[in-house]
């Protein structure tokens, strides 16, 4: 995994990045150590309408019926200053429990989608296992396709290029992904030394567990 703050790739077990020394628990003063509760489309700002909200959501319904190891998530807030957009997503990744996804599709398997209206910044932050099957270049793609919509703030529109575009090379990848080896599926180590997602499966494991799709 890279670390969110220098991006410098950082090694399983590793409590702390070795390029800058960042680790999870620096977060906790700003963003908190508890578990929330989020939906996949998030939109803390109330910058959607319904109809763009309905597009949306369709589209990651698609998303996830093409791509059932993947979910895809957005935020959508007016952050504070200095909010550092990767670091909120890793924060997300790790406490954010997501309604509506089954428990054994984890925030390892999760595309993060973070919008800043306040600084009109926009970045995706990945999950392990969505680390392996994306790349930064792939990324970046994905949100300069999207940026004119963004700039313009149509916030719906931009989402749902975000989301066609990873959909393309989520599908270029599809056969190197058939012939990965299962031990390269299986889960990852979170680098900084911490639990995967403890939180997160506490406040899941409350609910009733769904009947999860097979993978393609």
């Amino acid at each position: 995994m890279k670390c969110p703050r220098c991006s410098v790739i950082v090694g399983q077990r590793s409590p702390t990045c070795h390029g800058c020394g960042f680790s999870l628990t620096e977060l906790t003063p700003v963003f908190g150590n508890r578990c929330v509760q989020m939906d996949r489309l998030h939109d803390d700002a109330h910058c959607l309408l319904k109809a763009d909200r309905d597009k949306v959501t369709a589209t990651m319904d698609l998303f996830e019926a093409r791509f059932p190891q993947l979910f895809f998530c957005a935020y959508l807030s007016a952050l504070p200053e200095g909010t550092k957009l990767s670091e909120l997503g890793f924060w997300l990744l790790n406490y954010a429990a997501v309604r509506s996804v089954d428990i054994d599709r984890p925030n390892e398997n999760a595309l993060m989608l973070v919008v800043d209206l306040h600084a009109k910044r926009v970045g995706i932050s990945l999950g392990y296992y969505a680390e392996l099957l994306l790349d930064d270049a792939a990324v970046e793609r994905a949100l300069n396709v999207a940026r004119p919509w963004f700039m313009n703030a149509e916030f719906g529109t931009g989402i749902n290029a975000v989301l066609k575009q990873l959909g393309k090379q989520l599908s270029k990848n599809s056969r190197s992904l058939r012939n990965r080896p299962p031990e390269a599926k299986e889960s990852l180590l979170n680098p900084f030394g911490q639990p995967r997602m403890p939180a997160l499966r506490a406040v899941k494991s409350q609910a009733p567990k769904k009947k999860s799709r097979a993978a393609v």
